[in-house]
């Protein structure tokens, strides 16, 4: 669990939130884009139990494959994905819920299918561990829920980590087991992209077919096959060791993108996983205070912008870690710590500054908003993704006109009592 770490650093309630989000929200999007609703339809002779439908009695069926019952039960359904979603409380019941309402949902789906695949299963496991988890309802609706100690967030993150890794060793060995070394060798990959790239499918790409028309890309594709199998089977060394993690990572992620051009096979879901267990993004989410012997992070202000008081009352108001401390630009502290900014201080409206530099402008203000954690903290890190010559000018015509829109303030506001340790002079 301290490997992961590595890479994301400390986890909290907000890191598990949002891979809850992801979870129960990629199984809320399954259920909605499959209406099944339209298995009304279907003749009774194509259904082949599969999963939790083996134990419904066989003379229940006409019964619950009514439409009118199978429109019920979606619609219940995603009324509980999307409160799982949310983190409403008391979520355990829900999670609960909501995963006894998947499995019955996948059984259902592939009990019409002539096969039973590995697809979800990974995202099913998901489920069970955030639904079972002491803390999984944090990054909730209605407010932060009371701290638990770190690894009842780190526990359950590094629980999906664990399941993904191993489906796709599973994956990998199986293949290796059944298909042997044959399967890069000879033409069986190549024809299965010919045949897969030709059929039906709801993205219709046909890039498989180039595979027959030249030798040398096939043997790229043979070989770029049998190493990413060698990657699936070594997966569980993700979870101790940091730089396999990089490496595997760099295979698999493009092996997806490729299934889907050549074969038209996405697994989304176990982007989404790998995206949320084996990356720092989730952790984007968990406010950070600076560590022992680094600066706290500081944000100027300019004390007679009326905008720039609500800014700060505002980021008040979502940080309710006391992360952030706040002083004017005009004041003692910008003096002592930002002297090279001299007279065109004032052309700053709002500056930030931690451990690592201080920041003007557009990238001042994200980086204090994304030091908050939570919602604003992704959304931050997706806005500092904008081209930075497009973000400083709309922050440059705001801060040439604050004034005249949002007036000025002959004094600073002063602080709450709750709130006046956070200022600085």
């Amino acid at each position: 669990m301290s490997e992961l770490r590595s890479l994301a650093g400390n986890g909290g309630p907000e890191a598990l939130g949002v891979v809850r989000v992801v979870v129960f929200g990629a199984w809320l999007v399954w259920l909605l884009v499959l209406p099944i609703e339209r298995l009304a339809g279907v003749p009774l002779d194509l259904y082949q139990p599969a999963g939790l439908m083996h134990l419904v009695p066989s003379t229940w069926l006409d019964t619950l494959l009514s439409a009118h019952a199978l429109s019920i039960f979606r619609w219940m359904l995603a009324a509980l994905l999307i409160a799982a979603v949310l983190g409403a409380r008391p979520f355990p019941p829900i999670g609960v819920s909501c995963v006894l309402g998947v499995v019955a949902f996948d059984s259902l789906m592939k009990s019409y299918q002539s096969y039973t695949n590995h697809a979800q299963l990974a995202l099913l496991l998901s489920g069970f561990l955030i639904a079972t988890a002491p803390a999984g309802d944090g990054f909730s609706v209605m407010g932060r829920r009371r701290s638990a100690r770190p690894p009842a967030y780190d526990f359950p993150i590094f629980g999906i980590a664990a399941v993904l890794t191993l489906t796709y060793a599973f994956v990998g060995a199986r293949r290796l087991a059944v298909g042997g070394l044959e399967i890069f060798l000879h033409d069986a990959l190549p024809t299965y992209l010919a045949l897969r790239s030709i059929e039906h499918a709801r993205t219709a790409f046909d890039f498989g077919l180039l595979a027959l028309s030249s030798p040398a890309l096939a043997g790229a594709m043979k070989l770029g096959f049998f190493v990413t199998t060698l990657a699936e089977v070594a997966s569980p060394v993700c979870l101790v060791s940091r730089r396999f993690r990089l490496v595997w990572l760099a295979v698999i992620v493009p092996f997806h993108i490729v299934t889907l051009l050549t074969m038209n096979i996405f697994f989304w879901e176990n982007l989404l996983l790998i995206a949320v267990t084996l990356t720092a993004l989730p952790y984007l989410a968990t406010p950070r205070p600076p560590d022992s012997g680094e600066s706290t992070p500081i944000v100027f202000y300019d004390g007679e912008c009326g905008l720039c008081q609500r800014s700060v009352q505002w980021l008040l108001r979502h940080d309710p870690e006391g992360v952030l401390r706040y002083a004017p630009l005009e004041g003692e502290t910008a003096n002592r710590t930002l002297p090279a900014l001299g007279r065109d201080r004032g052309a700053w409206s709002l500056m930030y500054q931690d451990e690592h530099g201080t920041y003007r402008a557009s990238e001042g203000v994200l980086r204090a908003v994304k030091r908050l954690g939570g919602a604003w903290a992704l959304a931050a890190a997706v806005a500092l993704l904008v081209p930075r010559a497009v973000r400083d000018w709309v922050y440059r015509a705001i801060a040439r006109n604050r004034y005249r829109w949002f007036g000025r303030a002959d004094v600073c506001a002063l602080p709450s009592p709750e709130t006046r340790d956070r200022f600085l002079p």
